[in-house]
C-alpha cells in the first residue's frame, strides 16, 4: 500500500540536534499527493517528460551491458535490463550462473541488476541473510504495523502514529524500534547490486543517511573527510567519525533526489560520488522513495535524515521521526 510514493509535503530540514524539521531553507515544495505521484513516476514537479517514448539509454550492470527503455508518455525510464554476463566476467562455460552473477529479483532501486557478494567497494557479506524476516514493502500487519491506519500512538506497535501531511483525520503507524528494514537492493557507485541485508550479522551498527542534492548535499561525507565547516555536526560526534574510519560503524548514503528535486538517477549517483565520494561509504538509490516512505509514512520529515540500526539491522532510532533521537543514539553508542 505504501510502495513507490514520496513523502507528501516533504520538508527539508537538517536532522541534527538543534535543527528543527520546519526549517524552510531547504523546502522541497512537494506540497500535495498529486505532485508526489508525478515525481515518483519520473516527472519533475513541473510535469515535463524525462525522455522520449521508446528512447534507450545505457544503465549499470556488472560484467554485462545494460539498457533502459523510456516508457509510454516519457514519464520515466523502464527497469535496467542486463544482458548475460560475458565469459570475462567469470561465467562458467556451461552457461550456469555463479553465486557472484545470480540475477536478482531486486525490488525497488535494483530491478534486473546483477547480485554479488564480491563487492568492489569491499562491503560486507552476510551468509545468513536469507534467514532474515523481511517485513516487505507493503507495510502491516494491521492493525498496529507500519503503514496501518491509526488515530493515536496507542494504536501502533511503535507507539508512534503520525499525521499524513495534507490530510485530516487518521494517521499512519511508523515502524517500531527493534524492527528490520525492508530488504532494499540497489546498485552502488561501483555498479554492484548491493543487498542491504549483507550489512547485518557483523556486530557492527549501521547508519543510513537519507540524502538529496538540494539539501546540504555531501554534508556527512565532508564531515567524514574532516573538512566540515558548516558547524552543523554535533561536537559529541567526534568518536562517531572515528568509529566510521575504524570500521566500527557502517555509514550508507541513500540518495532520493538530485539538486532539481527529481528522483536521483545513476548519472546523478556518479556525480555525487565524484563530488563527495568517501571510500568506505556505499552510495545507493531510493529513487522510488519506497525505503524512505517506510520510515516516514507520509508524515513530516527532514532531509537529510538518519536511520540508526544495530549490528543485526534492528532499528535503534528513526531520525525521520526524531532527529534528536538519532543524534543521541550515535552519541551514546561511542
Amino acid at each position: 500500500m505504501m510502495k513507490s510514493l514520496i513523502t507528501v509535503g516533504l520538508l527539508a530540514a537538517l536532522t541534527l540536534v538543534g535543527c528543527d524539521s520546519d526549517d524552510d531553507s531547504s523546502s522541497s515544495g512537494l506540497a500535495d499527493a498529486g505532485t508526489a505521484a508525478d515525481v515518483a513516476n519520473g516527472d519533475s514537479a513541473s510535469g515535463t517528460s524525462v525522455c522520449a517514448p521508446g528512447e534507450t539509454q545505457a544503465c549499470l550492470c556488472v560484467g554485462a551491458d545494460g539498457v533502459q527503455v523510456c516508457e509510454a508518455g516519457g514519464a520515466s525510464w523502464g527497469s535496467c535490463v542486463c544482458e548475460a554476463p560475458s565469459p570475462d566476467a567469470g561465467a562458467p562455460e556451461d552457461g550456469s550462473a555463479t553465486d557472484a552473477q545470480a540475477v536478482s529479483d531486486a525490488g525497488p532501486s535494483g530491478d534486473a541488476a546483477v547480485e554479488t557478494c564480491e563487492y568492489i567497494g569491499g562491503w560486507p557479506c552476510n551468509p545468513d541473510k536469507e534467514s532474515m524476516a523481511d517485513p516487505g514493502w507493503d507495510g502491516g500487519p494491521c492493525p498496529g504495523g507500519p503503514g496501518c491506519d491509526c488515530v493515536s500512538d496507542s494504536g501502533c506497535a511503535s507507539e508512534r502514529c503520525v499525521e499524513v501531511l495534507g490530510t485530516e483525520g487518521d494517521g499512519r503507524c511508523l515502524p517500531a524500534i527493534g524492527s528490520l528494514p525492508p530488504r532494499l537492493k540497489s546498485v552502488d557507485q561501483h555498479g554492484d547490486l548491493v543487498d542491504l541485508y549483507d550489512f547485518a550479522g557483523h556486530d557492527t551498527p549501521v547508519v543510513i543517511a537519507l540524502s538529496a542534492g538540494w539539501a546540504m548535499a555531501g554534508l556527512y561525507e565532508t564531515w567524514l573527510k574532516g573538512d566540515d565547516t558548516t558547524g552543523m555536526i554535533p561536537d559529541s560526534w567526534t568518536q562517531v567519525r572515528v568509529a566510521v574510519l575504524n570500521g566500527e560503524l557502517r555509514w550508507i548514503t541513500l540518495l532520493l533526489e538530485d539538486s532539481s528535486q527529481t528522483p536521483a538517477t545513476p548519472e546523478y549517483q556518479a556525480q555525487w560520488n565524484e563530488n563527495f565520494g568517501f571510500t568506505s561509504v556505499p552510495i545507493l538509490l531510493d529513487s522510488e522513495y519506497a525505503f524512505t516512505t517506510h520510515y516516514s509514512q507520509y508524515g513530516e520529515m527532514g532531509i537529510p535524515s538518519l536511520l540508526v540500526f544495530d549490528g543485526d539491522l534492528q532499528l535503534l532510532a528513526n531520525g525521520v521521526d526524531s532527529s534528536a533521537a538519532a543524534s543521541q543514539a550515535l552519541t551514546d553508542m561511542f
